[in-house]
């Protein structure tokens, strides 16, 4: 008999786990009405796999019974999180087994024929995908290549996003391809490019157990890294010491275990860092060797507007400088200034100072959408790493400043690989001759294959929807018609005429009701997978269970369009010399192709870094 837990102890559970994260090797079967996990162990099939929600990537160990996964547990062995999960980590199943998953391809229809007007309607994958090829080679023949569009996101697997971007870059000739990182993360990695040149942290989650004074920017550990913030707990217990500084527009939860909480005005925390870098400069608290050795100085772009017009163009370009112009640029943040534009009292600015000013003291800063979504992210992020740069408190154990992500793979699959319409894997840029060339290399093309410009970025490509200079549009892993800004002006061009959208997902949501075309995918443990997560740390993972009905992974689909768009013989020399293994549960892709087709990709992908920071 099935041991049974009310609703409410299920959710008191949850809050438990998310608040202390503490139940290491503990275990939760995943339906609230059904906690008789633990007394199967035995019994299950168990595997190992990243989970598939936030960026910090905890392992997990999933168990399966009858093909359906009826348990998840912290995996002991993992570095990141060391048999802990947070709340959303234990319903991993939860959010794979809805009674609402999509099973079947959808098609706008009218009198059994596709029409803009009519209902959505059960069909067959190979209706559904000849359609779109069509309405995709349309709108190139109208349009140029960049007018068939691909949006994609954090959600990706590592071959997923790597197959979108040789397919658009190298098959279609376009660099109509994008992902919702654009609206999280681009003020991160302008950040990292500008001031190291090369989009990744120096730093590991390992940095936290060595850190002597944790300063969050915009940045509620507590209820968004709960994992994370265990380890910034546990290193606090381990040390009376260890001073937390929550510096942040609202009270939240990371302010209530915070050494101090700093409140300020929105957008002023730009006069912090700047009033914080004046104060280290006056007070001699530079380190003077480190610069010397290892820092250039620039002025950067400063002319940047808002992005709120379509086709927007900077104005300027970054200037070389010197550090006593930086001296004069920050000299206005006296405290007296930084009070007023901030709020916050001059004691508790030298109080910062001091912090990141004291050679003994080893220094993180962590921020993540409180900076990076800020209308002068980029801003925001070069003045953190200037603190650290200035200090010297830089790739030292326990002194690192380090930027927090949202998804399970913005880093590993947005970043890294490069699926943006600018970028080429491996931080490697369409505008750069040599990146192009080595690319096309690779990828066994022409040279000149790869267009040297990038067409529309995450926002511009929606407003391009709207012009009518995209015609097709397909979304997977994202629902860009629910979380756009000015959603009302892209909500309405999805119903122009004309204009082709495609959604991939799992479930109903406000993208798939204007979707001309609605294709049910796989998830997780569904599929063969790879996510990188914030410390760029490469996960793995086996498919373990079927998805329901005919769901089909992100891979398998975009492998079959590039089939119908003429692009099957650029995939299949990658996969040629990879056979399926014996005993491999192949995925729906690697089964298509006869070849396993996740390691004939990621064997190529690895091509991009070799011999240098990036090498896989």
């Amino acid at each position: 008999m099935a041991e049974k837990i009310s609703r409410g102890e299920f959710i008191r559970w949850g809050g438990v786990t998310a608040a202390s994260a503490m139940w290491g090797g503990s275990l939760v079967a995943l339906n609230p009405d059904d906690a008789n996990a633990q007394k199967k162990l035995g019994g299950l099939r168990w595997d190992k796999a990243p989970c598939r929600f936030c960026g910090v990537g905890c392992g997990t160990l999933v168990g399966v019974e009858e093909d359906r996964i009826v348990a998840v547990k912290g995996d002991p062995a993992s570095p990141v999180n060391q048999g802990t999960l947070c709340m959303k980590g234990y319903a991993l199943s939860v959010a794979t087994q809805g009674e609402d998953r999509l099973t079947k391809p959808l098609i706008r229809k009218k009198d059994g024929r596709y029409d803009k007007s009519g209902e959505l309607t059960e069909s067959s994958w190979e209706e559904a995908l000849d359609l779109m090829a069509a309405k995709a080679k349309e709108a190139i023949a109208a349009k140029g290549p960049s007018g068939a569009a691909m949006f994609g996101s954090g959600q990706w697997t590592v071959w997923e996003g790597y197959a979108a971007s040789k397919l658009w870059k190298a098959g279609l000739k376009s660099n109509s391809l994008e992902v919702n990182a654009r609206h999280c993360m681009a003020s991160a990695v302008a950040g990292f490019m500008t001031t190291f040149g090369m989009d990744e942290p120096m730093g590991s989650y390992d940095d936290i157990s060595s850190c002597d004074a944790f300063v969050l920017w915009g940045a509620n550990m507590a209820e968004m890294h709960p994992i994370l913030w265990a380890r910034v707990t546990e290193r606090m217990l381990a040390d009376p010491k260890v001073r937390l500084y929550n510096l942040t527009t609202v009270s939240n939860w990371s302010s209530k275990t915070a050494t101090r909480e700093v409140l300020f005005k929105p957008q002023s925390d730009l006069a912090l860092a700047n009033g914080i870098a004046r104060l280290l400069l006056k007070n001699g608290q530079v380190d003077a060797a480190f610069l010397a050795k290892h820092c250039v100085f620039k002025r950067g772009k400063e002319n940047i507007g808002y992005g709120l017009e379509d086709g927007f163009k900077f104005k300027d370009e970054p200037q070389p400088s010197d550090l006593e112009a930086f001296k004069a640029f920050v000299e206005p943040y006296t405290p007296e200034r930084v009070q007023e534009l901030s709020g916050v009292e001059p004691a508790v600015l030298s109080e910062l100072a001091a912090v990141y000013g004291d050679p003994k003291t080893r220094v993180m800063s962590l921020w993540t959408m409180g900076v990076n979504q800020h209308t002068r992210g980029t801003w925001m992020n070069n003045l953190l790493n200037n603190l650290h740069l200035l200090t010297g408190k830089i790739s030292s154990p326990g002194s690192q400043p380090f930027s927090l992500t949202g998804q399970p793979s913005a880093c590993g699959t947005c970043r890294e690989v490069g699926t943006f319409t600018h970028r080429l894997p491996a931080d490697m840029v369409v505008t750069n001759p040599e990146h192009r060339a080595h690319a096309e290399e690779i990828w066994g093309v022409p040279p000149g294959t790869i267009p040297d410009k990038p067409s529309y970025a995450a926002i511009e490509m929606m407003r391009a929807v709207d012009r009518g200079d995209v015609l097709f549009f397909w979304s997977t892993t994202s629902n860009p018609f629910q979380s756009y800004p000015k959603l009302a002006r892209y909500r309405a061009a999805a119903k122009k005429e004309g204009r082709f959208i495609v959604v991939s997902d799992i479930y109903p949501t406000r993208s798939t009701e204007l979707a001309d075309i609605v294709l049910p995918s796989a998830t997780w443990v569904e599929k063969e997978g790879a996510f990188g997560n914030a410390e760029r740390r490469t996960q793995f993972w086996k498919k373990m269970v079927d998805a329901p009905g005919d769901s089909r992974s992100d891979l398998w689909q975009i492998l079959e369009f590039a089939k119908r768009m003429g692009h099957a013989a650029l995939f299949e020399r990658t996969f040629a010399e990879h056979a399926v293994p014996k005993g491999h549960r192949a995925s729906d892709a690697s089964l298509s192709w006869g070849r396993y087709v996740e390691k004939g990709l990621f064997e190529e992908y690895r091509k991009f870094g070799l011999g240098h920071g990036h090498d896989l």
